[in-house]
């Protein structure tokens, strides 16, 4: 073999760190979650309850903001059963709600309140992602347009007194 030049088992022991740790970097943001103690926000039956208050309340279908969890787990258990106003594609939810990526302020979130047409704000007691304490400190501000309605050892549900409806009956 002529000098300078790599052999295919030396190209390959050569990429292999290299390859090992872009895939660990790349890959980490899943890896970490399998590492994470699951907690109660992990499981279905934590927001049973939840679905049922909310089909509960009279006067039809009600938006709710459900502040979002560490799993992200109540876009996947709650779309289905109530009308929820987020999601958890976070690229489209930064696109679609910059508020609550650029500081968000009791102003901002009442005035995203009612553009969207929320009635009502669910606060887990638990397992929060990192970019929902933000929300979460406005909520336990206690701002005047809020007012709590219902608590549980799991949620905290807040009306928005001067919510929008989404349509009239």
């Amino acid at each position: 073999v002529p000098a300078g030049v790599v052999t295919g088992e030396r190209f390959r022991r050569q990429l292999l760190p290299m390859f090992v740790f872009f895939t660990v970097i790349w890959g980490w943001s899943y890896v970490k979650r399998g590492f994470v103690a699951a907690d109660a926000t992990t499981q279905p039956k934590y927001y049973d309850s939840l679905a049922d208050f909310v089909r509960a309340q009279p006067g039809g279908v009600q938006r709710v903001e459900v502040v979002a969890t560490e799993s992200s787990r109540q876009a996947d258990e709650l779309a289905l059963k109530i009308n929820i106003a987020r999601g958890w594609e976070t690229q489209l939810d930064r696109q679609l709600n910059p508020e609550f990526y650029d500081g968000l302020t009791t102003d901002t979130y009442h005035r995203w309140l009612q553009r969207n047409s929320v009635n009502l704000v669910a606060l887990p007691t638990s397992g929060l992602q990192q970019q929902s304490l933000e929300e979460r400190a406005v909520i336990e501000a206690q701002p005047s347009y809020l007012q709590l309605v219902w608590s549980s050892p799991r949620w905290h549900v807040y009306r928005v007194i001067d919510g929008v409806r989404l349509a009239d009956n």
